[in-house]
Protein backbone atom coordinates (compact mmCIF):
# COMPACT_ATOMS: atom_id res chain seq x y z
CA UNK A 1 0.00 0.00 0.00
CA UNK A 2 1.54 3.54 -0.64
CA UNK A 3 0.94 6.74 1.04
CA UNK A 4 0.02 9.69 -0.27
CA UNK A 5 0.13 13.48 1.60
CA UNK A 6 -3.12 15.07 1.89
CA UNK A 7 -2.27 18.14 0.87
CA UNK A 8 0.58 16.89 -1.76
CA UNK A 9 -2.82 14.95 -3.72
CA UNK A 10 -4.32 18.15 -3.33
CA UNK A 11 -1.72 20.44 -5.02
CA UNK A 12 -1.08 17.41 -7.74
CA UNK A 13 -5.19 17.54 -8.39
CA UNK A 14 -5.50 21.49 -8.57
CA UNK A 15 -1.97 21.85 -10.50
CA UNK A 16 -4.04 18.92 -13.20
CA UNK A 17 -7.03 21.24 -13.13
CA UNK A 18 -4.85 23.98 -13.82
CA UNK A 19 -3.29 22.50 -16.78
CA UNK A 20 -6.79 20.89 -17.88
CA UNK A 21 -8.12 24.29 -17.95
CA UNK A 22 -5.16 25.61 -19.85
CA UNK A 23 -6.39 23.25 -22.35
CA UNK A 24 -9.32 24.40 -22.60
CA UNK A 25 -10.93 21.36 -21.28
CA UNK A 26 -12.52 21.63 -17.37
CA UNK A 27 -11.26 19.30 -14.56
CA UNK A 28 -13.72 16.83 -12.97
CA UNK A 29 -15.89 17.94 -10.73
CA UNK A 30 -15.11 17.02 -6.84
CA UNK A 31 -17.55 14.42 -6.07
CA UNK A 32 -20.78 15.62 -3.94
CA UNK A 33 -22.37 14.67 -0.47
CA UNK A 34 -24.97 13.70 -2.05
CA UNK A 35 -22.80 11.90 -4.70
CA UNK A 36 -21.21 9.80 -1.56
CA UNK A 37 -24.49 8.99 0.06
CA UNK A 38 -26.48 7.98 -3.02
CA UNK A 39 -28.55 5.06 -3.01
CA UNK A 40 -27.31 2.01 -4.83
CA UNK A 41 -29.44 1.38 -8.29
CA UNK A 42 -30.57 -1.46 -6.39
CA UNK A 43 -31.41 -2.38 -3.15
CA UNK A 44 -33.80 -5.12 -0.92
CA UNK A 45 -35.67 -4.33 1.57
CA UNK A 46 -37.65 -6.23 4.29
CA UNK A 47 -41.58 -5.05 5.13
CA UNK A 48 -42.23 -8.38 7.16
CA UNK A 49 -41.51 -11.56 8.35
CA UNK A 50 -43.25 -14.35 10.53
CA UNK A 51 -42.18 -17.94 11.45
CA UNK A 52 -44.23 -20.27 12.55
CA UNK A 53 -43.73 -24.45 14.29
CA UNK A 54 -44.66 -26.86 11.57
CA UNK A 55 -45.34 -30.70 12.11
CA UNK A 56 -45.39 -33.07 9.52
CA UNK A 57 -46.10 -37.32 10.35
CA UNK A 58 -44.21 -39.23 7.55
CA UNK A 59 -45.72 -42.56 6.66
CA UNK A 60 -43.32 -44.81 5.54
CA UNK A 61 -44.77 -48.63 5.46
CA UNK A 62 -46.09 -49.41 8.76
CA UNK A 63 -43.77 -46.60 10.64
CA UNK A 64 -44.80 -43.41 11.38
CA UNK A 65 -42.91 -40.79 11.89
CA UNK A 66 -43.37 -36.87 13.09
CA UNK A 67 -40.85 -34.38 11.81
CA UNK A 68 -40.98 -30.52 13.42
CA UNK A 69 -39.37 -27.52 12.25
CA UNK A 70 -40.07 -23.85 10.76
CA UNK A 71 -42.17 -22.20 8.08
CA UNK A 72 -40.95 -18.68 7.14
CA UNK A 73 -42.68 -15.96 5.10
CA UNK A 74 -41.46 -12.72 4.41
CA UNK A 75 -42.67 -9.88 2.22
CA UNK A 76 -39.95 -7.80 0.48
CA UNK A 77 -39.20 -4.91 -2.22
CA UNK A 78 -36.90 -5.06 -4.57
CA UNK A 79 -36.13 -1.39 -5.59
CA UNK A 80 -34.35 -0.83 -9.15
CA UNK A 81 -33.36 3.08 -9.40
CA UNK A 82 -32.34 2.48 -13.28
CA UNK A 83 -33.48 0.92 -16.20
CA UNK A 84 -34.97 -2.40 -16.74
CA UNK A 85 -32.38 -5.19 -15.96
CA UNK A 86 -32.76 -8.47 -17.95
CA UNK A 87 -31.80 -11.31 -14.72
CA UNK A 88 -31.10 -14.85 -15.62
CA UNK A 89 -33.67 -17.76 -14.13
CA UNK A 90 -34.99 -21.39 -14.24
CA UNK A 91 -38.02 -20.05 -12.37
CA UNK A 92 -40.07 -17.72 -11.69
CA UNK A 93 -39.35 -14.37 -10.28
CA UNK A 94 -37.05 -11.79 -9.87
CA UNK A 95 -36.38 -12.73 -6.04
CA UNK A 96 -35.01 -16.23 -6.99
CA UNK A 97 -31.39 -15.53 -6.59
CA UNK A 98 -32.32 -14.64 -2.82
CA UNK A 99 -31.57 -16.14 0.20
CA UNK A 100 -33.10 -16.12 3.57
CA UNK A 101 -30.65 -15.53 6.47
CA UNK A 102 -31.54 -16.89 9.97
CA UNK A 103 -29.93 -15.84 12.41
CA UNK A 104 -30.07 -15.29 16.48
CA UNK A 105 -30.77 -11.93 17.80
CA UNK A 106 -27.13 -11.23 18.22
CA UNK A 107 -26.45 -12.08 14.88
CA UNK A 108 -24.52 -15.35 14.29
CA UNK A 109 -25.89 -17.07 11.52
CA UNK A 110 -27.86 -20.32 12.06
CA UNK A 111 -29.24 -20.90 8.48
CA UNK A 112 -29.37 -19.93 5.06
CA UNK A 113 -32.15 -20.81 2.87
CA UNK A 114 -32.27 -20.46 -0.79
CA UNK A 115 -35.83 -19.26 -2.12
CA UNK A 116 -35.83 -21.57 -4.98
CA UNK A 117 -34.52 -24.51 -3.05
CA UNK A 118 -38.55 -26.03 -2.56
CA UNK A 119 -39.23 -25.31 -6.41
CA UNK A 120 -39.15 -26.93 -9.32
CA UNK A 121 -37.57 -25.64 -12.57
CA UNK A 122 -39.80 -23.49 -14.81
CA UNK A 123 -37.45 -24.22 -17.75
CA UNK A 124 -33.19 -24.70 -18.76
CA UNK A 125 -32.92 -20.96 -18.52
CA UNK A 126 -34.86 -17.64 -19.31
CA UNK A 127 -34.39 -13.83 -19.11
CA UNK A 128 -36.67 -12.21 -16.77
CA UNK A 129 -37.23 -8.01 -16.69
CA UNK A 130 -36.64 -6.08 -13.65
CA UNK A 131 -38.61 -2.98 -14.35
CA UNK A 132 -37.73 -0.12 -13.11
CA UNK A 133 -39.55 1.25 -9.95
CA UNK A 134 -40.68 -1.46 -6.89
CA UNK A 135 -41.28 -5.11 -7.14
CA UNK A 136 -43.06 -6.41 -3.83
CA UNK A 137 -43.63 -9.95 -3.18
CA UNK A 138 -44.21 -12.51 -0.32
CA UNK A 139 -41.63 -15.20 -0.13
CA UNK A 140 -42.31 -18.28 1.27
CA UNK A 141 -40.19 -20.82 2.80
CA UNK A 142 -41.47 -24.14 3.63
CA UNK A 143 -41.20 -25.86 6.54
CA UNK A 144 -37.70 -26.77 7.27
CA UNK A 145 -36.42 -29.97 9.88
CA UNK A 146 -35.86 -27.44 12.63
CA UNK A 147 -37.22 -29.26 16.11
CA UNK A 148 -34.61 -27.08 18.41
CA UNK A 149 -35.54 -23.59 16.92
CA UNK A 150 -35.01 -20.64 19.32
CA UNK A 151 -38.47 -18.71 19.87
CA UNK A 152 -36.64 -15.05 19.27
CA UNK A 153 -35.04 -15.39 15.68
CA UNK A 154 -33.74 -12.11 13.24
CA UNK A 155 -34.36 -12.64 9.20
CA UNK A 156 -32.51 -10.77 6.31
CA UNK A 157 -32.72 -11.27 2.85
CA UNK A 158 -28.92 -11.59 1.02
CA UNK A 159 -28.49 -12.69 -2.62
CA UNK A 160 -28.52 -11.14 -6.18
CA UNK A 161 -29.66 -10.85 -9.73
CA UNK A 162 -28.09 -13.38 -11.91
CA UNK A 163 -27.05 -12.70 -15.29
CA UNK A 164 -26.70 -8.77 -14.35
CA UNK A 165 -24.26 -6.53 -12.68
CA UNK A 166 -26.28 -6.96 -9.36
CA UNK A 167 -25.25 -11.14 -9.54
CA UNK A 168 -24.31 -10.97 -5.78
CA UNK A 169 -23.86 -8.64 -3.06
CA UNK A 170 -27.80 -7.29 -2.40
CA UNK A 171 -29.02 -7.33 1.35
CA UNK A 172 -31.67 -6.37 3.07
CA UNK A 173 -32.40 -5.06 6.51
CA UNK A 174 -32.99 -7.16 9.66
CA UNK A 175 -36.15 -7.94 10.86
CA UNK A 176 -36.84 -9.54 14.37
CA UNK A 177 -39.26 -12.03 15.24
CA UNK A 178 -41.09 -14.59 17.57
CA UNK A 179 -41.68 -17.98 15.99
CA UNK A 180 -44.92 -18.74 16.44
CA UNK A 181 -46.45 -22.14 17.68
CA UNK A 182 -48.33 -24.30 15.25
CA UNK A 183 -51.50 -23.77 16.75
CA UNK A 184 -51.44 -19.91 16.92
CA UNK A 185 -54.00 -18.09 14.36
Amino acid sequence: MRYTHPVRGSVLLLGCGMVLAACGREAPPEPTQRDQTSEPAVSVRLLSASARRTASTLIEGDEKRVTRGVSFAVKAELHNRGGPLGMQTSFQTVFDGMSLVVATRSGRELKRLGYTEHQSPFSPGRTLTVPPGVTTRELRFPKVDWPGAPAELTVRLEGGLPGTAYDKGLKSNSKMLLVKSRLAK
